[in-house]
């Protein structure tokens, strides 16, 4: 098992819901660090989700605890308990599992784990916990994220490889607008397009959330008279839509050379990012789909590499990469005569190709 997929004994009892296993190993000296070849550890397996168990079981450095029922309500994740694995002295371990909980909205447990000394400002390629609580729309795991503001917590105005939290927002509705503006959330701030929230919720339609941050953002001297009606229509002008295409174009190009520098420190979750927002802005990117492709594959996820090569195709069906990078896809996921078949037309359209192409096909 370790030797495909770089998960231990431990990871697949975590994934398989065996709590009695996972003691077992524990006992005997399992690792509850060790990662599996996404980066993964057992803890994290639990904080997205992936199991359930008639206990808690919080590991520490050297005896187990176990968190009652009485401490948890009945439907918390199902009609079961979540088994949590998890070593005090590895703050890298307790930052993701918080991050897991926002994602999954495991309010509970993202108490248990500030309370224990995760950092809740803690930044990602997903985004900084408050972002992510921001956009699910979530009011509960912001309240708590912003509670513990007190202690150098969650900044409403963190940056992140994400959205701002009030950017991100826009998403989710003016509930969740209004709190953070309430606990300091600058509305003034401008994004990367050099827009404030103000503006990119009028731009996507989001009037209710426009509605909030009317009051609190500084007038726009070219609007005039200020208000949101005149705000909407300055926007939605040709000259103003032409430079925001404009700064698009060179924000395409940033996150290109982001995802290339990525790529080069191996850090392929940010690259994936990168190559994901502009994919996002320009679907049929083939740069970014080919090389966020190459990252899939590396980090063994097949079937997206698959997916992404496939749409290389699909935009440059003459294009010998998009060839290779569904070959590569495909021996992946084990469909080897498939992926030979697809290094050939790589070598018919790039007659030489490279060594791998010439080699499988």
């Amino acid at each position: 098992m370790r030797k495909l997929s770089s998960q231990t004994p431990l990871h697949c009892a975590v994934a398989g819901n065996h709590p009695s296993i996972c003691l077992h190993l524990l006992e005997n000296g399992a690792n509850p660090n060790a990662v599996d070849a996404k980066g993964a550890t057992p803890i994290n397996y639990v904080a997205q989700g992936m199991q359930t168990s008639h206990s808690k079981l919080i590991l520490t450095r050297h005896q187990y605890f176990h968190i009652m029922w009485s401490n948890f309500p009945r439907g918390f994740h199902g009609s079961y308990m979540i088994l949590i694995f998890w070593n005090l002295s590895c703050g890298f371990v307790l930052n993701l599992t918080l991050l897991g909980c926002v994602l999954t909205e495991h309010g509970q447990l993202l108490q248990l784990l500030i309370k224990k000394g995760a950092k809740v400002d803690i930044d990602s390629i997903f985004g900084t916990p408050l972002q992510k609580a921001a956009r699910g729309g979530n009011t509960k795991v912001i309240s708590i994220l912003l509670e513990n503001n007190a202690d150098g917590g969650a900044d409403p105005n963190a940056p992140s490889f994400g959205l701002a939290p009030l950017e991100a927002a826009n998403c989710a509705g003016s509930d969740i607008t209004r709190c953070l503006v309430k606990a300091g959330a600058n509305p003034n701030a401008t994004n990367h397009l050099g827009l404030t929230p103000l503006e990119m919720a009028a731009l996507r339609g989001h009037l209710g959330n426009a509605a909030v941050l009317f009051p609190d953002t500084a007038p726009i001297p070219d609007v005039s008279p200020w208000s949101l009606p005149g705000l909407v229509s300055y926007l939605f002008s040709e000259e103003v839509e032409q430079k925001i295409k404009q700064l698009e174009k060179k924000q395409i190009l940033m996150y290109l050379s982001e995802g290339e520098a990525a790529f080069r420190r191996r850090n392929y979750l940010a690259a994936i990012y990168y190559y994901s927002e502009v994919i996002e802005k320009d679907p049929s990117n083939t740069a970014a789909l080919s090389n966020r492709s190459r990252c899939w594959a590396i980090l063994d996820e097949g079937f997206k590499a698959l997916c992404d090569g496939q749409e290389c195709i699909w935009e440059r069906p003459m294009w010998p990469e998009g060839y290779y990078r569904t070959g590569v896809a495909l021996k992946s996921v084990k469909k080897f005569s498939r992926a030979a078949k697809s290094f050939r037309l790589g070598l018919y359209y790039e007659p030489g190709g490279n060594e791998e192409m010439n080699r499988a096909a």
